[in-house]
């Protein structure tokens, strides 16, 4: 390679580091700044050097959101979405955790900012659905209202590594009372009980429901108040609930009615 090619590929190369103990991430190109080209690299190396992607995050499932500034001067403050997929729900290193196989799509919320006058860029914040942060491996306080007054219908229903046939012609629903009472159907017999929920964790009591022999869905009936009367740690996402048990390995998911 001659001299000048050499001088080329310095020039435009793109460095990208973790100041360790620090937890700050930062870009610096030495060449002339391509801003968006920075913010959108320093980004992808952030999702795939943390716990959660880097425990069982899908290559090939990252999609990157454009790229959007919140001030025209510096210091420039850059934010940005990243659609990926893990083969397992729940955030961080869930090395020691009982996982169910699931595909999970998450989404992480990036918000990047310059340091100073120079050419560096830092991640300021990454919150992954809205319910964890991944600059401090711990979730957000959950406000119980997000949780109250919405009636959520089970779309789909794990026992380890088995899905659950749910019967679409007959909704399996749950719904959350302010005076501490849950309800909803089993798919077949409407059910009543107390609840008592913490940030992350939630507790059913005995439920008492109705007593009607219906021609199909009392298997699934049967095996989901089984699962509700589990201890379960909870967490509303953007597309819905997900309720995991912390027993076993069953896993509910829940979108919005």
């Amino acid at each position: 390679m001659r001299k000048a090619e050499l001088l080329g590929v310095v020039t435009f190369s793109l460095v990208v580091a973790l100041l360790v103990g620090y937890g700050t991430y930062y870009a610096e190109r030495a060449s002339e700044p391509n801003e968006e080209e920075i913010i959108l690299e320093l980004a992808r190396n952030f999702l795939r050097s943390n716990p959660t992607f880097g425990f069982d995050g899908i290559e090939e499932s990252i999609e990157v959101g454009p790229v959007i500034s919140t001030t025209d001067e510096p210091p420039s403050i850059f934010r940005l979405s990243i659609n990926f997929r893990t083969t397992h729900p729940g955030y961080g290193d869930r090395t020691d955790q009982i996982l169910a196989e699931a595909l999970t799509d998450h989404r992480i919320d990036i918000t990047i900012g310059r340091i100073g006058i120079s050419n560096q860029f830092l991640v300021q914040s990454a919150e992954i659905d809205g319910v964890w942060n991944e600059l401090t491996q711990t979730g957000f306080p959950l406000a119980l209202n997000e949780l109250l007054g919405q009636e959520w219908i089970l779309s789909s229903f794990l026992i380890g590594t088995q899905e659950v046939r749910i019967d679409a012609t007959n909704n399996v629903t749950i719904m959350f009372g302010g005076d501490g009472s849950v309800s909803g159907s089993g798919g077949c017999n409407r059910y009543l009980g107390p609840y008592e929920a913490t940030q992350e964790n939630l507790m059913i009591g005995l439920l008492a429901s109705t007593r009607i022999t219906c021609p199909s869905g009392m298997e699934i009936e049967m095996l989901y108040f089984t699962a509700l009367a589990e201890r379960l740690s909870f967490r509303v996402t953007i597309d819905g609930l997900v309720l995991s048990s912390t027993e076993s390995v069953s896993v509910l998911i829940f979108i919005r009615q």
